[in-house]
C-alpha cells in the first residue's frame, strides 16, 4: 500500500495537479466553511452576511470558470471574491473589538 502511494507521488505532474486542485478549490472551500461554522450563531441571523459570503463565493468560483475564456477577467473575479471575504472578516474583527 505504501509503495503504491510513493509511486503515485513520484510522478511530479500528478503532484502539481493535486496541489493546484487543493489550493484552487479545497482551501477556499475549507476556509469559508470554517468561517461559517465558527460564526454560525451570528451568520444564521444576518442575511447581509449571508449575501456577502454568497457573492464572494460566486465571484471567486465564477472567476475560476471564466478564466478559461479570459484569464484577465477571471483573475479579477477571483481577486474580487477574495477581497469581499477578507473585508467581511476585517469587519467582523472590528465589530467584535468594539464590544
Amino acid at each position: 500500500m505504501i509503495g503504491i502511494l510513493l509511486s503515485w507521488f513520484e510522478d511530479t505532474e500528478r503532484v502539481d495537479e493535486m496541489s493546484d486542485f487543493v489550493l484552487t478549490f479545497l482551501l477556499p472551500a475549507v476556509l469559508v466553511g470554517s468561517y461559517i461554522w465558527l460564526n454560525w450563531p451570528q451568520f444564521k441571523e444576518s442575511s447581509g452576511q449571508q449575501l456577502v459570503v454568497g457573492l464572494g463565493l460566486l465571484s471567486y468560483y465564477g472567476g475560476l470558470v471564466y478564466s478559461n475564456w479570459n484569464p484577465a477577467v477571471g483573475s479579477l473575479l477571483k481577486l474580487a471574491g477574495t477581497l469581499v471575504f477578507l473585508v467581511l472578516i476585517v469587519y467582523q474583527l472590528i465589530k467584535e473589538r468594539k464590544k
